[in-house]
Formats: structure tokens, sequence, C-alpha cells
């Protein structure tokens, strides 16, 4: 059930689109939104694309020519945005151009189409100016997408929004902004719940070594006991993307690539690195094996496919590696 906050986002957004609906005897086309705001949509290829919602992931537009006010026009999608207890909208903006938010892979298009959209919520945010948004409803949600081995994407609704969208937020760091809806320029304005984690001086803090040590064997443990008829390698000090290998007794045939997560809490939950993601997404014999309540009567839960992983599991990136440029 949308809580009454978001019902008030898809209340208004039934409103304009019910009105554009009315001005423009039909539902309106994102190149109807496009030609209204005052870009010229190229060729008959771009044109086709937007009309059938080829674009409909992540894009944004901006008016260059000299006789046009600088200005530039965003979609957002409705299920992406959040209402703070003042009542503000805002969304968080996932920027990296080679990956989705759930760690899958973007195509050559998207990449294109995020690092341009990047460029130009950066100028957005560095001039200190608004932008116009592009509310979209798409036909799928988001994670219904993700569910899909090829995903198609489809434009259900698209209206301009009434009001103006700031980019308040540049995290180069996180490749993430913060964005925004206000008459005003709402400087310095965080969402209710990072106001109360910086007044309460919140940081991220990790069990020490010496207990995450004694997680990681016990589970590792429990996992080899759990398949007694497999022969198991340790491939832990490899750095090869997954913690054991299973063989088969009678082939010698490698079955299984287990990555293994143990917490000493009863609640599943994991950190992964780039190097585990990848070779998830490589290996159709890697395996996620949570185990809870390591250190106390462990629990191996069954084997997870990367697939399944991103079904039943929120992935959320918290650091980055940093690397001098040359």
């Amino acid at each position: 059930m949308l809580s009454e906050a978001l019902l008030d986002v898809r209340t208004h957004f039934s409103a304009l689109h019910s009105a554009a609906v009315i001005a423009h005897k039909g539902h309106p086309k994102v190149t109807d939104w496009l030609t209204k705001w005052g870009l010229t949509v190229g060729t008959l290829q771009e044109r086709k694309h937007l009309q059938e919602g080829g674009y409909a992931l992540k894009y944004a537009w901006e008016r260059t020519r000299p006789d046009q006010e600088p200005g530039a026009l965003v979609t957002l999608w409705t299920e992406d945005l959040s209402v703070d207890d003042d009542g503000t909208w805002f969304a968080h903006d996932w920027l990296l151009p080679e990956l989705h938010v759930n760690l899958q892979a973007r195509g050559r298009l998207q990449v294109e189409r995020t690092k341009e959209r990047a460029r130009i919520l950066k100028a957005a945010f560095e001039a200190g100016r608004p932008f116009d948004g592009l509310l979209l409803e798409n036909r799928l949600t988001r994670k219904k997408l993700y569910e899909q081995s090829s995903p198609q994407s489809e434009i259900l609704n698209s209206v301009q929004d009434d009001v103006k969208w700031w980019v308040v937020r540049w995290d180069e760091e996180k490749s993430s902004a913060l964005l925004v809806r206000s008459a005003e320029h709402p400087k310095d304005w965080l969402p209710t719940h990072e106001r109360k984690k910086r007044a309460s001086s919140f940081r991220l803090a990790f069990p020490d070594q010496a207990h995450r040590d004694a997680v990681e064997k016990a589970a590792v443990n429990a996992v080899k006991d759990a398949w007694p008829r497999h022969d198991i390698l340790s491939r832990e000090v490899d750095n090869c993307g997954y913690d054991l290998e299973l063989r088969s007794r009678s082939t010698g045939n490698v079955e299984y690539m287990f990555e293994v997560k143990g917490t000493a809490n009863d609640t599943p939950h994991f950190y992964i690195t780039q190097n585990e993601a990848s070779c998830a997404e490589r290996e159709s014999k890697w395996r996620l094996v949570m185990v809870t309540s390591a250190l106390n009567a462990a629990v191996v839960h069954e084997p997870l496919r990367w697939d399944e992983v991103k079904r039943d599991f929120e992935l959320e990136p918290m650091a980055w590696h940093a690397k001098q440029r040359r």
C-alpha cells in the first residue's frame, strides 16, 4: 500500500497527466513534451526510439541555441521519488555510467545516455540553476525490469512537472546526486533521516578483525559440513571471486563455486566485493551460501544464483576504491 505522502505524488501526477491529455486531445508522448519545451528531436531513428520508449530508463536534454533560455529537461521516474516529513519531494540519482544501481551492467547506449545526463545535471548544480522534471510512469516497475534477462522498458505515461527541480548535492565519490523539487533553491536541504544521522554523528562501523575472522571460519566450516558428499577445495586465499570449490567425487568435475557469507546475527545480510560480483556474473556455477548465527547453532541457507541474490536482496554501494590518475 502507498504511504499517504507517496499517494500525494501519485495524485498530483494523475492530475497533471489528466490536464495534459485534455490539452493534447490524447496521451502525450515524450516527443510532445520535448517539442513543447522547445527542443527539436533530431533524426527519424531518435524520434522512433523516443516514441517507443527506447530512452525510458534515464535521459536528459538541454537547450543550447542562442535564441533560447538555458535550461535542462530531466526524466524522473515516479517510483524513484521520495517524500520527506516536511512534504518535499526528492530523489537520489545514481550516475555510475557502467552499472545500474542493482549492479547489472548497462548497455552501450545506456552508458552514453547516463554520461550525458550526469554532465547536464552537474552543470545545473555548478550554476545553481533549476531544471524541469519530466515525470515518467513505466509500464513495468524497475524491480520487474531487472528480473528480465533482456529488459524492455515502456513508458506508460509522461508529464512535465509544474514545479522546478534542483541538484542540491553532487557526490563524485559515490556517483550520485540529490535532486529536490522546490519553487526556490532549497540550499543545504537534506532529507530528515540524513539530518538525524548527522546530528547523532552517525558513522559506519564494522566488527573488529578477530570477530570477523571467527565468523568467517565458523561459516565456512558449517558449509563444508553441510556438503559431505563432495570433495571441497578452499579457494579463499586465491582472490578468485568465491571461497569453496565443490567437486564430484565420481567425476572430479567442478559442480559449484560457493561464495560463503557469514553473520553472527540471525538475519541474513552481507557485504560483497566487485570481484565477487563480477565472478557471479561470469560463472554459471557460482552460488552464494548464507550462514546465519554462525557462532551459535549455525544455520546454512540454500545456495543462491546471482540473479536470485539480486532478486532477494537490496544491493547498496557503500565504498569506492580510489586510484591516483596518471
